[in-house]
């Protein structure tokens, strides 16, 4: 559609399609973070740092920053070499620092930099650690749930254990239902995987639920994979991120603490940085015994080392500027951060607007919402007659919704739901003149499927 548009095409009711279906924040026109650009590109070039700032159009503590960045890699030309096969040690070292600040708490205790790999992206690391769970059972994931899991765990040959979300409980994780999926297990669990922020349903989970969650990962000898990328996403003061290893080592139960191994994960694709495209990303274990560790070092190292700007990216995300920079800086990311929220809000609202045919849970976190659609049954028929069956008639209702208005979103038979529930993943990303347009005609379609087919 988009190349029929762009050949000059009129056969369409729409001259530009709206890209809602995946989470690229600068593919939808979010600015990138001016501190983080310049020092990256003098990181890249580092002959232009090594001038004076005076002749330079970049802001002085930027050129400085790239500056302490080169002479940790060793070099001026050594971002073009292969680095530690987990990453720059001193990228490593910064990031145990900064989960410690992030987690401060009671019980708090250092990370050591080996605890950490960098990854292009959150995604190699997570697929790295379910290769190493291969032959111990099967995996627990949620449903709804991102498809990378699925597809690494088929890709694998490693059983699922599907456990739903609670979209009654605004997408909670209802402990009971996680047991008797547990019970129920075709092949008994060894892992579970935990996104919060959600993906696809945008939910935060509050710090009560986590503390469960640990517990019955504890009780039950599961590792615990916790996708952690959307972190910086909240969009509700209400609601707070709370980070699976600080719940861990904050735990009533002081054996948990030192007994729950927990890997997490976070990315520069996401939050407000939105680098997608320059993948960097890292994971951390956390009480994993030291052999086990050395063997997921083994791993890496099949892979050489992630790249060298993803990892430059992960240490800028992390370290923000504090000096002459950070006012500028500060304002960026607010700008970005307030028109996020907006747009969640703004789309909700509007989603909601006829609750009999649609309704969608509170955006509370992440850059996605994933609403209910009510299909009726005529149209669950005429879906049959374009190819789909009843569990995927919400792929031809997204399919329609391209087609008759321009508007791309991904089917929630994608990502898992409900048997005889219907869904549809939006993101929030693009600009608040087409997140308007989406509203608008993503809500007059669905009126127009129940007019015509009710």
């Amino acid at each position: 559609i988009v190349s029929d548009i762009q050949q000059g095409s009129t056969k369409y009711p729409f001259q530009e399609v709206v890209m809602c279906n995946i989470g690229n924040p600068q593919a939808l026109k979010q600015p990138p973070l001016t501190f983080v650009r310049q020092v990256l590109s003098m990181c890249v070039d580092p002959q232009t740092a090594l001038r004076g700032k005076e002749e330079l159009p970049f802001e002085p503590e930027a050129v400085d920053r790239a500056n302490e960045y080169i002479k940790n890699i060793g070099h001026w030309a050594a971002t073009g070499a292969y680095t530690a096969s987990k990453g720059y040690p001193f990228v490593r070292k910064h990031l145990a620092e900064w989960i410690e600040a992030r987690d401060a708490s009671e019980h708090n205790r250092a990370s050591h930099f080996e605890e950490f790999t960098l990854s292009n992206g959150a995604s190699p690391g997570i697929s790295m650690m379910l290769q190493a769970l291969q032959g111990s059972g099967s995996v627990m994931i949620p449903i709804p749930q991102y498809p990378l899991y699925t597809a690494t765990l088929a890709l694998l040959n490693i059983p699922s254990t599907p456990y739903y979300m609670d979209e009654d409980g605004t997408w909670s994780l209802n402990i009971a239902k996680l047991e008797e999926a547990y019970a129920n297990a075709k092949v008994k669990p060894s892992a579970l995987v935990l996104i919060n922020p959600g993906n696809p349903t945008g939910q935060v989970l509050d710090y009560k639920n986590l503390q469960d969650i640990a517990e019955f990962c504890y009780k039950n000898d599961l590792v615990v994979l916790s996708d952690e990328v959307y972190q910086e996403n909240i969009h509700q003061d209400a609601k707070g991120f709370h980070s699976f290893r600080k719940v861990t080592l904050n735990h009533p139960n002081t054996k948990l603490r030192d007994g729950l191994q927990v890997a997490s994960y976070h990315s520069t694709s996401k939050g407000v940085i939105g680098e997608c495209g320059r993948r960097g990303g890292f994971m951390q274990m956390m009480n994993f015994p030291a052999d086990i560790v050395a063997q997921m070092t083994k791993l890496q190292s099949i892979q050489l080392c992630p790249n060298v700007d993803g990892q430059l990216m992960t240490m800028l995300m992390t370290d923000p500027p504090t000096g002459s920079s950070e006012t500028k800086y500060r304002a960026e990311y607010n700008t970005i951060a307030t028109s996020l929220r907006k747009k969640a809000t703004m789309l909700q609202s509007a989603l909601n607007a006829n609750p009999s045919i649609m309704s969608c849970n509170p955006a509370e976190g992440a850059m996605y919402l994933f609403p209910r659609i009510y299909l009726p049954e005529k149209y669950i028929a005429h879906a049959a007659t374009r190819g789909y069956n009843r569990e995927a008639a919400d792929a031809c209702w997204a399919l329609e919704l391209l087609e008759t208005k321009g508007v791309l979103v991904v089917p929630g038979s994608g990502f898992g739901q409900n048997n005889g529930t219907y869904h549809f993943r939006t993101t929030i990303l693009p600009q608040e003149a087409d997140i308007q347009r989406c509203a608008k005609e993503i809500t007059e379609f669905h009126n127009g499927i129940h007019a015509k087919f009710n």
